[in-house]
């Protein structure tokens, strides 16, 4: 009988080690998946950050967006050391580093109530189109997506 008590707990333990190494097996599938998918993203985001450090001073980062349109902008929203708010736009490909400081323009509230949407699920990114700053204010409702185009500078509705 204590051999038969042998043999089971013999072969539970086999059955929890191999249940044990599917799951690190899965679980690390997982893992790199998440971590090969994010990469240009969290890439580019150092990329922007170290960027606006740099070349506006910034000295907190308060926010990040990625912007998407004819070209891919990242936008750094932080403040400086003199407590100036700005925002900083580093094109994924090119060189022209653009700043703005919050108070030349709308913020993303005042774009979102311009675009003309309500409701629930909007969002407001900062980015450039035809060289002008703009906010592009999104609503997903019912699973469909409306875009917006929100001038930066006087609130004008550029597209949408």
């Amino acid at each position: 009988m204590g051999r038969l008590m042998k043999v089971q707990q013999t072969r539970i333990n086999k059955f929890l080690y191999g249940l044990i190494g599917l799951l690190i097996l899965i679980f690390g599938f997982f893992l790199i998946t998440y971590l090969i998918s994010t990469y240009p993203y969290r890439s580019g985001r150092n990329k922007a950050i170290e960027a606006a450090e740099k070349y506006a001073n910034i000295e907190e980062v308060t926010d990040f967006d990625l912007f998407t349109r004819d070209a891919t902008y990242y936008s750094v929203y932080g403040r400086t050391k003199s407590d100036e708010s700005l925002i900083v736009v580093v094109p994924k490909k090119g060189k022209k580093i653009r700043t703005y400081e919050t108070s030349e323009g709308i913020g993303p509230e005042k774009a979102i109530s311009l675009s003309g949407f309500s409701g629930n699920h909007i969002s407001a990114n900062f980015g450039i189109v035809d060289n002008q700053p703009v906010w592009e204010v999104k609503q997903v409702s019912n699973q469909k997506v409306k875009y917006a185009l929100v001038s930066f500078k006087d609130g004008k509705l550029v597209e949408g």
